[in-house]
């Protein structure tokens, strides 16, 4: 906005705003009601303002926050899907583990469409992919908890996720799941 090596404070116009401003002081110029230096000082007071990306990237995270939240409110407040929640939330671990994989599923077919489509929304595509990711983590979760004997051994739950993320990363060909895969392959060395 305001040039480190210029002590005079500049106003910020928006493009648009700077134009009508700038014609402004060349119409009063060439009508003669300033003269030439005091329209170069006027032009010189006046700076185009860059868009503040930061502040936009923030203000959209906030709306995404308040968009969760908002639909959160409007499930638990209709009855309909109360009731369908509390039957799945109900449900034995491996009917809820099932969903959930099927979910999963459907979520990476929809991703891989997307990016069939869309190849150049990479954001978009690893977004719908790490959902994909979210619903498969529930779903093995789901199994650990219907196979649970109580022992508290969780080293299958890991194999299998393990090899359920290494074949995604394979055959999906994602960025983010294959930096899933990479992380877990570091962890289990540790």
């Amino acid at each position: 906005m305001i040039p480190e090596h210029d002590s005079e404070i500049r106003l910020a116009l928006g493009r648009k705003h700077h134009r009508i401003v700038t014609q402004a002081i060349d119409g009063w110029f060439h009508s003669g009601i300033i003269d030439k230096e005091t329209a170069r000082k006027l032009n010189d007071s006046i700076a185009i303002a860059s868009f503040d990306w930061q502040r936009t990237a923030r203000y959209a995270f906030i709306v995404s926050i308040v968009c969760i939240g908002i639909a959160v409110g409007a499930i638990l407040a209709d009855k309909v899907l109360m009731t369908l929640l509390m039957r799945m939330f109900n449900a034995p671990a491996i009917a809820r583990g099932g969903f959930f994989a099927a979910v999963s599923a459907g979520i990476f077919r929809y991703g891989l469409f997307l990016r069939s489509r869309y190849p150049h929304r990479v954001y978009g595509n690893e977004a719908v992919f790490f959902l994909g990711v979210l619903a498969l983590a529930a779903a093995v979760f789901f199994l650990g908890v219907a196979i649970d004997t109580g022992t508290g051994h969780y080293s299958a739950l890991f194999l299998i996720a393990s090899v359920l993320y290494v074949l995604l990363g394979l055959w999906l060909a994602s960025k983010l799941v294959g930096f899933r895969v990479a992380l877990s392959g570091r962890l289990a060395g540790n």
